[in-house]
Order: structure tokens, then sequence, then C-alpha cells
């Protein structure tokens, strides 16, 4: 007794299945550079901790400060003077 598994039964179930198309996610630079002030801290993010790119925190300052340049309250912090003022590590 195969039940389920048995090859007829299965391709009738993944005919009637619908196919849902999958949603192509926006790279972080992508939305990043169409001035979005969330993906651009969170882009500094990504380079200021090395996760998912190769850690530059030149790079990670620049996204910062696009991102306050944009009122973005939690990137204004994460500047690099904001953190030499508060004496945070760079």
């Amino acid at each position: 007794m195969r039940g389920l598994f048995e090859p007829a039964v299965l391709a009738f179930v993944l005919s009637v299945i619908p196919v849902m198309p999958i949603a192509a996610t926006p790279s972080p630079d992508a939305t990043a550079a169409v001035d979005d002030a969330e993906a651009q801290f969170d882009r500094g993010v990504m380079d200021d901790t090395g996760r998912g790119v190769a850690q530059d925190r030149a790079a990670a300052a620049r996204w910062y400060r696009k991102a306050a340049d944009q009122s973005h309250v939690s990137s204004s912090l994460a500047t690099p003077s904001a953190r030499r003022k508060r004496a945070l590590p760079a």
C-alpha cells in the first residue's frame, strides 16, 4: 500500500496544486539607492557588521549619513561622529 505516494496519485496532486510565483526580493543596494532611509540604515548595518557582505566601515558611514540626512534617527546615532561624541567603539 503506497497510498498518497503512488506515482499516479502524486502526479494528480501536484497537477491540481496551484503554482505560486516567488516574488523577487530586491537587493539591499537596490532599495537603499532609491532614497529609502530604512534600507540605507540596514545596508549601513550590513557593512558595519560584515553580515552578508565584506565589512567596510567607510561604506557603512556613507549609508548611515544618507539615512541620517533623511532624518532616520537610528542612523543619526550610528554615524562615526555620533559614536565619537558618545565614546562608543568605532
